[in-house]
């Protein structure tokens, strides 16, 4: 079923499998913050604040509200779909079912994967929250089995009645869609996460990275780093943890800011490794074959497809609000199931 997007929303560029390298152009030392202090440390502290204006708050709920599936079918009934928060925080600009009665008409479970605990008690969407170390454990399911009840937990106990079951009390996978809310650009091991996110996400479910021009700069990765990479760059880094879950790291590190050009060059240009771009937006390669990395059990392409960069809030609009762009991706069929 292909998914609709909101009126304002436009894509920037849909990604063949062929666009990408071979195997993942930056190393993990590439990928690490400046800051590289434990994640814990910096997260000790709450922050209940927005840290993107209000005017793309909007725009990313009302995209939310068409793209995230509310309900699914569960053998003979209907249940609630369920959609995991990863890097959640005190929001996760989901939308409740009805605006008049948001504290008793959640449209989602929503369950929250976080650093801080004060700011996931505090969001009041969530129906389970656990705090986690994505960079440390890349591999939630586990963490998942001890996750608190959230806010929202009672009002679908009671939305869901006799039908729930089990279903309606777990925090468990398989996710119907997956999010994470202008935080991939801190996380040191996006290609594990992205492969425990497709691990976790239903067959045809989607994953939503939503990212801004905003971020803690000591946080940021050391590619480039990341505030120096253009808009496209970024977006094209993000689209390739998509392509490269769940394969190795480059063994070379790309520190030096000359290498890191040339690399992002050839990403752009297609020198061999890398995209070539259509007057259409579609990326398009130099072959059409899989390609699988030495020493991985897993192709490059394996888990995802439908691999978009979607601008949500334009980059120079006259009001000067926030931009605000979505890198997502669809969970193959059959990818695996271990």
């Amino acid at each position: 079923m292909k998914m609709s997007l909101p009126p304002s929303c436009r894509v920037l560029t849909s990604y063949t499998a062929s666009a990408f390298p071979a195997v993942f152009p930056f190393s993990h030392r590439d990928l690490i913050p400046h800051d590289n202090a434990p994640a814990s440390e910096f997260y000790a502290y709450s922050r209940l604040v927005n840290h993107i204006d209000d005017h793309a708050i909007q725009n990313l709920q009302r995209f939310y509200g068409q793209v995230l599936p509310s309900n699914v079918s569960a053998g003979k009934s209907t249940t609630m779909a369920k959609v995991l928060d990863i890097c959640s925080s005190w929001v996760s600009h989901i939308p409740y079912a009805t605006d008049s009665q948001p504290s008793i008409s959640p449209r989602n479970k929503v369950v929250g994967i976080g650093m801080n605990a004060k700011e996931l008690e505090a969001n009041e969407i969530l129906s389970h929250w656990i705090v986690h170390d994505l960079d440390k454990e890349p591999d939630f399911r586990q963490a998942v089995q001890q996750a608190h009840k959230g806010t929202t937990y009672a009002a679908i106990q009671k939305l869901q009645g006799s039908t729930a079951g089990k279903e309606g009390v777990s925090a468990e996978g398989p996710y119907d869609a997956v999010i994470c809310n202008v935080s991939i650009d801190y996380l040191s091991r996006p290609l594990e996460v992205m492969e425990h996110v497709g691990r976790n996400l239903k067959p045809g479910g989607w994953a939503y990275m939503a990212i801004s021009n905003r971020c803690f700069p000591t946080k940021v990765m050391v590619v480039r780093p990341w505030l120096n990479l253009s808009t496209t760059d970024r977006l094209h880094l993000v689209a390739s943890y998509f392509h490269f879950a769940g394969t190795p790291y480059n063994s070379t590190d790309q520190a030096s800011s000359k290498t890191v050009a040339a690399t992002l060059k050839r990403l752009r240009d297609g020198m061999g490794v890398g995209f070539i771009f259509g007057t259409d937006g579609q990326a398009q390669g130099n072959s059409t074959t899989p390609r699988t990395v030495e020493g991985s059990g897993m192709q490059a392409g394996q888990l995802f497809e439908g691999i978009q960069s979607l601008v949500i809030v334009e980059e120079d609009n006259v009001e000067g609000h926030d931009p605000l762009w979505i890198v997502r991706a669809k969970r193959k069929a059959a990818a695996y199931d271990s």
